[in-house]
């Protein structure tokens, strides 16, 4: 079985919720597709629930949901929901062919127009030093800064120290922080200068991260964020210059769009889907201007690794949810 995948926030909500609604009406009703195209012109697939669906109606403080989740629970409750007016918002899909199978998420919102999100790769050159140690660290997964140990005792472990380098500082076995390199503060200055007077929205993913972006850009007033209400006033507002928070913490629920549309992230995540939930914070309805998302990356480090896994898992579950929107787009054209 394929992992579950999210189509990111990308594609009106009300098609998408009557879409998914109707998918659910036609794959019990008789749950055989055929697929168009030259290739596959005719080919049989079939599209099944799965016992995990959200719905959803009403508006403001009488908007009202019911979530169906477990193998097992009955739907009921769902179905109940349908005759009161609600649709639904958030399903679980297994699609089937040729004795094959996969799971896909579904939300209304992958049928949201919204403007483009563009992916910029800011590649950094590590000085030779910097390299040197990198490598050394990489082959011998044990070194000594300013005279405590860091070492890396399994494969996990030497990836996630190696994210640490490349972030700037590593934790040593007592737990203390060590800097090895400023390469990324340097390039965030750079993107921070560009962008002027415009908010700016950084992802980290070390403690030591942020107590160095916090240090490096205290002049621009930064604030951390992890869902804060009055801090997400305020960001929305326009009146915070930037705005630091890790991904896990904001990934879900967030309108974040008319606060900014310029977002970085300083180091790179190994989840799909915690990158796509993050950048539609800003990426999402509402938001009125292209987004800009920065990825940095040092030259031949992991962090090449992840950005080259991230974007793999994204080709995949594209090629998959293609298939399904191209029978969206015949159904909402007739």
């Amino acid at each position: 079985m394929a992992e579950i995948g999210y189509i990111g926030e990308n594609t009106d909500l009300i098609l998408g919720q009557e879409f998914l609604t109707w998918l659910w009406f036609r794959s019990e009703t008789g749950n055989v597709f055929r697929m168009e195209g030259a290739e596959h012109s005719g080919e049989p697939f079939t599209v099944a629930m799965e016992q995990r669906i959200v719905v959803r109606g009403g508006e403001g403080e009488n908007q009202e949901t019911a979530t169906v989740v477990g193998s097992f629970s009955p739907l009921r409750e769902a179905r109940l929901g349908l005759l009161t007016g609600k649709q639904v918002v958030r399903c679980l899909v297994r699609l089937e062919k040729d004795g094959m199978d996969w799971q896909v998420s579904l939300k209304a919102e992958d049928w949201l127009e919204v403007p483009d999100l563009i992916e910029t790769d800011v590649r950094i050159a590590l000085s030779p030093t910097e390299s040197k140690a990198y490598r050394d660290f990489e082959r011998d997964q044990l070194m000594s800064l300013d005279g405590k140990d860091i070492e890396a005792l399994t494969a996990a472990s030497l990836a996630n120290k190696l994210l640490q380098f490349t972030g700037g500082a590593m934790y040593d076995t007592e737990g203390g922080w060590h800097e090895v390199s400023d390469a990324k503060l340097r390039a965030l200055e750079d993107i921070i200068e560009t962008a002027g007077d415009e908010p700016v929205l950084v992802f980290y993913q070390f403690k030591h991260e942020l107590s160095r972006l916090l240090e490096r850009f205290k002049a621009l007033q930064p604030v951390t964020f992890s869902g804060e209400p009055e801090t997400l006033r305020a960001w929305n507002e326009g009146k915070r210059r930037l705005l630091l928070c890790q991904p896990a913490s904001v990934q879900y629920g967030l309108n974040m769009q008319n606060g900014g549309h310029i977002l970085v992230w300083y180091t790179p995540t190994w989840n799909l889907e915690q990158y796509q939930q993050a950048n539609a914070r800003l990426h999402r309805q509402g938001q009125e201007r292209p987004v800009l998302c920065y990825r940095l990356i040092c030259e031949g480090t992991i962090d090449e690794r992840v950005i080259s896994a991230v974007n793999g898992k994204h080709s995949a579950q594209e090629s998959l949810l293609a298939m399904i929107r191209d029978f969206y787009a015949e159904k909402t054209n007739k």
